[in-house]
């Protein structure tokens, strides 16, 4: 049998030097004992930890709160058109509870309530099938259901004032007159167009406001027009009552005026004035008249320039006039009595001071007991 060939035996791995660590070619191996279990605790950490600060915040929030003396801003109203509703007492229109709920929800409630913007008043809507005049409403009615704190979980309780004093009126439409406002005097010939305007207010406002106020204003007083001499006529002039209350409306807002602008007036000062009697003839034949002063001193008179200067130039004799009538011959008796004088001037020329203070003192005495 013929010899078999040998078979080299397997290199084998040669020595390791002392101190080596034997080779691993598998998953490797931390260097740091137990680090693989740290890594799993930062791991978890890393989604309980904000978990736990959601839940504490949540918890926060909606931790329960209660609110004593709320002040609650309210305004009362009613669905009906031609009725008008007015909150006669609370008299500063704000009631007072306690408020219970979620603490952040309070919070924004009261804040809501107490901003001072007179839209986040709390609606209140009225039966308009209430009778007219005054009616007392019970508070607790109108604030525990309504929609601002029931959507918001907030239970609302002790109530101030108990009841509510509204008072329930019928709308009425009156149409008044326009006039002209009082600090306008330059002016003449004013028509408006419309000449009357609809007025729609309570009926309680135009039953306690005076008669002689019952009128609206045409607002033309701060035209430019006003410094023009001559005639106009504008359009879109704003419109007001002359009286107040709540709830007016005028229909329509702005009208036509047409006036016309006097000329730029003048004054001056008349020395002095003759006064003449004018009496009928009956005192002419049977009495004598005795009256003083004869002149009237200094007198300030205001008027168009043009007929101002009339009374400079000497063109027009002004005079003052005792104009006596029968009813003076009645009073006859020889004692001395007053009358106030009348002036002839140039057209509109007037007296500056008050006509009533221009007087003479004057007698009739009988010529027959002479």
């Amino acid at each position: 049998m013929a010899d078999l060939t040998p078979i080299s035996p397997l290199p084998t791995e040669p020595a390791r030097k002392a101190g080596l660590g034997t080779l691993d070619y598998g998953t490797p191996r931390s260097r740091f004992p137990g680090s693989e279990k740290l890594i799993d605790i930062l791991k978890t950490l890393a989604w309980v930890a904000p978990l736990t600060i959601l839940i504490w915040i949540y918890a926060e929030r909606e931790q329960a709160r209660t609110e004593p003396n709320v002040s609650i801003p309210i305004e009362v109203r009613t669905t009906d058109g031609s009725r008008i509703i007015t909150l006669k007492a609370p008299a500063d229109r704000n009631v007072t509870a306690t408020l219970s709920g979620p603490r952040t929800l309070v919070d924004r409630v009261k804040y809501e309530l107490q901003s001072g913007n007179p839209d986040q008043a709390l609606r209140i809507y009225v039966d308009p099938k209430l009778p007219r005049g005054e009616s007392s409403l019970e508070t607790s009615r109108y604030i525990v259901n309504n929609p601002l704190f029931t959507r918001q979980g907030i239970s609302v309780t002790q109530i101030v004032p108990a009841t509510l004093q509204v008072d329930l009126d019928d709308f009425e439409i009156q149409s008044l007159d326009v006039k002209q406002p009082p600090n306008i005097a330059n002016v003449q010939e004013v028509r408006f167009i419309p000449s009357k305007i609809n007025v729609r207010a309570p009926g309680r406002v135009f039953k306690e406001t005076d008669p002689s106020k019952l009128f609206v204003i045409a607002d033309f007083s701060k035209l430019t027009s006003l410094n023009q001499p001559g005639p106009h006529e504008v359009s879109g002039v704003p419109v007001f009552t002359a009286f107040k209350g709540e709830q007016i409306t005028v229909e329509p807002q702005t009208i036509t005026v047409s006036f016309e602008v006097k000329k730029p007036e003048a004054e001056m000062d008349l020395e002095s004035i003759a006064i003449f009697a004018d009496a009928p003839l009956p005192i002419h034949n049977g009495y004598r008249l005795d009256f003083k002063p004869l002149t009237v001193p200094r007198i300030h008179v205001v008027g168009p320039q043009d007929q101002i200067d009339q009374l400079k130039n000497n063109e027009f004799k002004p005079k003052a006039h005792l104009d006596l009538t029968p009813e003076d011959i009645d009073q006859a008796g020889g004692a001395a009595r007053k009358k106030r004088l009348y002036f002839t001037l140039p057209k509109d020329v007037r007296v500056v001071s008050e006509p009533e203070a221009y007087t003479v003192d004057f007698t009739l005495t009988e010529r027959a007991k002479e």
